[in-house]
């Protein structure tokens, strides 16, 4: 098994995704990332001018990428164009990272999520090539949940070869797919990590035999969905293992901002955006 990793003997590139409207999901993910004294290294890739502009008053100069492609703010189904067109940009942001900080390896995390400890402390030591977050499905019959792919809502990547090059795979496979309807990106992610273990559908992961080819897979039972039946969706749900919660398998800004709200982790000042916190703060 790997040997885990401390956030003080480690260094990482922190990389959120802020779409238009959302500035107050980000705002709130800043406060309790910040309220960690983490030792990320913060970077963002910002939708449209206010939010460019709202978002890098808070981080390092240099530190907020403006994205290419435009975003009015709307609901981003998953798997339609829209959607895919996003996942994308994610994999780019994650390249781009690495280009400009290349001796660390790159977190990406959802920014409707809540850091409650430190997840980076669930990281091995390096060396490791890609780190994901495994998800599955409720089995009832044995009161489990069996963890059969991984979710692209917490991914991380290293600055070698193979890391690079599964990136560019990824990237590509998502382009040719996207554009056909054919799959989202994350069936794409797992196509192309897991080969013919992903073609073998809902077989639980194999653990051993993807770290022997440098693939990690993060603790499930610490970093939980968002999902009703598997995940953790209510308050009392939450428990001292757990080091997130996230907003996930809900559609729409309103309905990520309620779970978070019911979940007892949202800031009410960040419902006010010209309130977003300083970098000192």
């Amino acid at each position: 098994m790997a040997e885990l990793a401390s956030a003080s003997s480690t260094r990482y590139s922190v990389a959120v995704q802020v779409n238009a409207g959302y500035e107050d999901l980000f705002c709130n993910w800043l406060h309790h990332f910040r309220a960690l004294r983490s030792s990320g290294e913060l970077w963002a890739l910002a939708y449209g001018d206010h939010t460019f502009n709202a978002v890098r008053r808070q981080l390092e100069p240099g530190h907020v990428l403006r994205a290419t492609a435009t975003d009015d703010g709307s609901q981003h189904t998953f798997n339609t164009p829209s959607f895919n067109t996003l996942a994308l940009d994610k994999i780019q942001l994650i390249k781009d990272v690495l280009d400009r900080a290349p001796q660390q390896p790159v977190v990406f995390t959802d920014v409707d999520t809540v850091w409650l400890r430190n997840p980076l402390d669930l990281l091995p030591l390096p060396p490791f090539g890609i780190a994901a977050l495994p998800e599955g499905y409720a089995d009832e019959k044995r009161n489990a949940t069996v963890l059969y792919h991984f979710c692209t809502c917490f991914v991380v990547a290293r600055n070698d070869q193979r890391s690079r090059a599964f990136l560019e795979r990824w990237q590509r496979f998502v382009a040719a797919a996207s554009k056909a309807q054919l799959m989202n990106e994350q069936e794409a992610f797992n196509r192309v990590l897991l080969g013919d273990q992903y073609r073998r559908r809902k077989l639980p992961l194999n653990a051993t035999a993807l770290e022997a080819s440098g693939v990690f897979a993060l603790p499930h039972s610490s970093l939980p969905s968002g999902d009703t039946k598997a995940g953790v969706a209510r308050r009392d749900q939450i428990n001292a293992q757990h080091a997130w919660v996230h907003a996930n398998w809900l559609s729409g800004h309103a309905a990520k901002v309620a779970r978070l709200s019911a979940l007892g982790v949202w800031k009410p000042e960040c419902s006010q955006t010209s309130k977003l916190p300083t970098a000192t703060s």
